[in-house]
């Protein structure tokens, strides 16, 4: 089965033996891959859509797995063998309200796997707020958008503002995608910065003071 190179690298951060909530499934691609791919695992494809789920039972109908799906919000869907949580392809905030208002209902979760659109230090704020530390995190190009993937597993570690921001396992690795991803954010920023009048003070030091961490950033 054919699936995005964003779902293959999700499905890499999932391990063999464990319990699946695929939250916001869509069309249930990564959990029919999963099946095919993984060892004794038990998947929830769960959708707050209807029409979603409809194609998704039509397209585990096609492979006859025992994959199981469940309309609901969040994490409600959950049951109590759950220990893996999937939640991809949304903006930070709804992520976030799905996960603290959920937060009662991870108390058996023991790893999560999150791949947010935007805004990711607050995803990494959230979760270790959440009592989940960052086991890992990867940075990939998939048709010309990069996407982040992290791995939280239960427990507590401190962070710094900086592996907030940047994250400690991409701080740590520096892969070719973390570089280019944060190369092009300094030039779009000194790009910014070209458009910005003279006379707007406070903002151009904003962005100035932005682009002297990106550039150390890049050149660490």
């Amino acid at each position: 089965m054919k699936i995005s190179k964003r779902l293959i690298e999700i499905s890499n951060f999932i391990e063999d033996n464990t319990n699946i909530l695929d939250v916001g499934c869509d069309h249930a691609l990564l959990d029919i891959y999963l099946f095919e791919n993984k060892k004794n695992v038990k998947i929830i494809a769960s959708d707050i859509k209807e029409g979603p789920l409809e194609q998704a039972k039509k397209n585990i109908s096609k492979f006859k797995y025992p994959i199981k799906v469940k309309l609901g919000s969040g994490v409600d869907p959950i049951e109590e063998d759950i220990d893996t949580v999937v939640i991809s392809g949304m903006g930070a905030d709804t992520m976030i309200d799905i996960l603290q208002n959920g937060k009662d209902k991870l108390k058996n979760v023991k790893k999560m796997i999150l791949s947010p659109q935007s805004e990711w230090k607050k995803i990494r704020e959230c979760v270790v707020s959440l009592g989940f530390y960052i086991e890992d995190e990867k940075l990939i190009e998939d048709n010309n958008k990069y996407y982040l993937i992290i791995k939280v597993a239960k427990g507590i570690k401190k962070y710094s503002n900086k592996e907030l921001a940047y994250g400690p396992i991409l701080l740590e690795n520096k892969s070719q995608d973390f570089r280019m991803f944060y190369e092009k954010e300094l030039l779009e920023k000194r790009n910014i910065l070209t458009k910005i009048s003279k006379y707007k003070i406070g903002k151009r030091r904003l962005i100035k003071r932005k682009i002297k961490e990106l550039e150390r950033l890049v050149k660490e």
